[in-house]
């Protein structure tokens, strides 16, 4: 086995137990999550909640970063850890993963690499928060706020949230500070994105702007703490039932709330181009997500799908007229060249769209 730059893992908390071990066959470490035991869960009678409901808690939390990982990996070009398998064993959850041995924690990284690094961050967070969602909701039936809202956390976690049709709730990490983006330690390239637990569809505040510099995904020194400004939002959604007038949604149509869109549409450009390039299907953006939809981009790519159609439609049939039934001229062909890449391309922006379901 390659020496790693990782140390070797072996830690159990009233939360989790993580470990590891070595996979022959593979032939890489396996890095392995298991949700807290009755046993574990009572060390601590300092925490909020009773035992049972801390193990609860601990096994569906661990259930959510399961399901978040597999969908985000599926969906997006996020890069997140490659699951071997995710089970339930004697009441308890077991997730078990690839050890991503070619980097280090971002907050270990050179001063130099920090720029480079949150400019990569910016760029899959724009992927991430273009996921749209009717209401809050994780990927389980439980819903997971992250750890720096203390002990609202619970309390906000089991109240209901209405509808916006505007659909203003994101899909958000909910822990993203910088010892969670693994980065290769020489050129800071983000190799995998870790620990998923909170993850879910939330107001954009919930993700926090903490990760634009160096450090964790909470408020030190000083910056200014959210905690505050999230309770009170999240307050007057379920008590008004819809966000306050003076509200203002967090996406594309509010770019002053989204200074770093142009870096995300080179980054979308530019795997759209690979896809066109090696008539090879993308998996960058295929927006299949649970109550995830935007029905103005899904409307506009379909006009421009059928605007495209329209034309190749016309193409076809001016050059079938213009052309010898058994003699095809150099232009014909390329205009038949260029109908096969409008449609793939009009094919492509429907996958890169949300789909219509909600």
């Amino acid at each position: 086995m390659p020496m790693s730059l990782q140390p070797y893992v072996e830690l159990t908390t009233d939360r989790r137990r993580f470990f590891e071990t070595f996979s022959p066959s593979i032939g890489c470490r396996l890095f392995i999550k298991r949700s807290a035991t009755l046993e574990e869960a009572t060390k601590n009678l300092n925490r909020a909640g009773t035992p049972a409901e801390l193990v609860e808690n601990s096994f569906a939390s661990l259930q959510n970063e399961a399901s978040a990982i597999a969908w985000i990996g599926k969906n997006t070009s996020v890069p997140v850890p490659r699951i071997f398998a995710a089970y339930e064993d004697r009441g308890c959850f077991y997730l078990i993963q690839e050890y991503q041995e070619d980097c280090i924690p971002a907050i270990q990284a050179p001063k130099e690499l920090h720029p480079y690094i949150t400019q990569h961050i910016a760029a899959y967070l724009q992927q991430l928060h273009s996921y749209r969602s009717l209401r809050a909701h994780s990927f389980t039936d439980r819903l997971f706020l992250p750890a720096r809202m203390g002990a609202n956390k619970t309390y906000f976690q089991h109240l209901p949230y209405p509808e916006d049709q505007r659909r203003r709730c994101v899909l958000c990490h909910g822990d993203l500070g910088w010892q969670n983006v693994m980065v290769h330690p020489e050129t800071g390239e983000i190799k995998v994105i870790i620990d998923w637990e909170f993850a879910g569809f939330w107001p954009v505040e919930i993700e926090g702007d903490y990760w634009r510099r160096f450090g964790t995904a909470s408020a030190f020194g000083d910056d200014v703490n959210d905690v505050d400004s999230i309770t009170q939002l999240l307050f007057n959604l379920t008590n008004t039932g819809q966000f306050d007038e003076t509200y203002k949604s967090p996406h594309l149509e509010d770019n002053e709330r989204l200074p770093l869109l142009e870096g995300l549409e080179s980054f979308q450009h530019a795997h759209v181009a690979s896809a066109i390039d090696n008539e090879a299907p993308t998996t960058i953006l295929n927006k299949q997500a649970p109550e995830a939809t935007d029905v103005s981009l899904r409307s506009e790519a379909e006009t421009m799908e059928q605007q495209a159609h329209l034309t190749t439609d016309a193409n076809d049939q001016n050059n079938v007229k213009a052309s010898k039934p058994d003699l095809r001229s150099t232009a014909v062909e390329q205009t038949l060249t260029t109908t096969k890449k409008k449609r793939k391309l009009s094919s492509l922006i429907k996958r890169f769209l949300p789909s219509s379901k909600s």
